[in-house]
């Protein structure tokens, strides 16, 4: 039986169930030749090892037909491994079963030289970096909470992005290559290590900083210089642990100025280092350009009499 698809998700799950056999993902409408190719397909699914997609032409499924390029219906594509390898416009059945049957015949040798592809692929971007991150989005906008957290976690360290938006095929065969199915995924010399849940086990038993084997010093002037503010606290600016986080995030904001937190919570090393690093021995500590301006007390007293607006370079 044929599966209608409403939706991106929806296709990529289905393409995922199915993805060691032949694809039709075919676009139709309400029109007879439509409705004469879906009996068609179901006669086919009895005849072939195929899997076949429908699409109904409507506003809800226009991001699909755009994505695929598809401009009359219906038009059937025939996919292997997440790659087109034919479409055909119209309901020419003999068309169809011709190459159902050719590509059949070659699946294996077709499927087996995408994936060995995408591999190759994969393994080269992840043997350029000691450190690599598979996310959508890029570093400087991520498009996950998620994928923000992943980042403020490893600010300061040494590592490649890459953005999955920017090859839609290789997205999918990162999740036949991990097995896994939630983003961001990464890898430490060449070897994946997991997800988020991974990477904050391994941030707080100190593990993270062992395998990098980066000089912390070095770190630690990369995170305060990695945004105009950075502010060093319990939690994160969307969700500070404590009493004075909270309120100097009230502070700051009155400033309306755009700054970037890290969570000292979890990483032991950045906690106790920021404080020699910066001769200042409590949290939160507020960093412009690179320079300690100080703690919750600080600024609250240059909010008081004024001063705050200068330290933060607005004037």
């Amino acid at each position: 039986m044929a599966t209608h698809i409403g939706s991106v998700k929806g296709l990529w799950d289905s393409l995922h169930k199915a993805s060691s056999q032949l694809t039709l993902l075919s676009f139709t409408d309400q029109n007879e030749q439509s409705l004469h190719l879906q009996e068609f397909f179901t006669e086919l699914i009895n005849s072939f090892p195929v899997q076949v997609l429908l699409v109904q032409a409507s506003p809800e499924t226009l991001g699909l037909l755009t994505h695929f390029s598809v401009t009359k219906v219906p038009t059937t594509l025939f996919m292997i491994g997440f790659v087109e390898q034919v479409r055909i416009e119209g309901s020419h059945i003999p068309d169809l079963v011709s190459q159902v049957e050719l590509l059949t015949c070659s699946f294996s040798s077709i499927f087996e030289s995408i994936r060995n592809a995408q591999y190759t692929k994969l393994q080269n971007i992840i043997s350029q970096h000691k450190l690599t991150v598979f996310a959508k989005g890029t570093q400087n906008s991520p498009q996950s909470r998620r994928s923000l957290k992943i980042k403020r976690i490893l600010n300061g360290y040494d590592y490649t992005y890459f953005d999955l938006n920017t090859d839609p095929i290789l997205a999918q065969w990162l999740q036949v290559y991990t097995n896994f199915k939630v983003l961001p995924v990464y890898f430490i010399d060449s070897n994946l290590q997991g997800s988020i849940e991974e990477l904050v086990e391994q941030t707080k038993t100190g593990d993270l900083f062992k395998l990098l084997g980066q000089d912390l010093n070095e770190r630690l002037k990369k995170l305060t210089n990695s945004s105009k503010y950075i502010v060093a606290m319990m939690g994160s600016k969307e969700e500070p642990i404590c009493g004075f986080s909270k309120r100097l995030i009230a502070v700051l904001n009155k400033y309306g100025i755009d700054f970037d937190s890290f969570d000292i919570s979890f990483d032991a090393e950045v906690c106790e280092g920021l404080k020699k690093f910066s001769n200042w021995p409590t949290y939160p500590q507020v960093y412009v350009e690179g320079e300690l301006i100080g703690g919750y007390d600080i600024c609250c007293q240059m909010d008081t009499d004024g001063s705050l607006r200068e330290a933060l370079k607005l004037t």
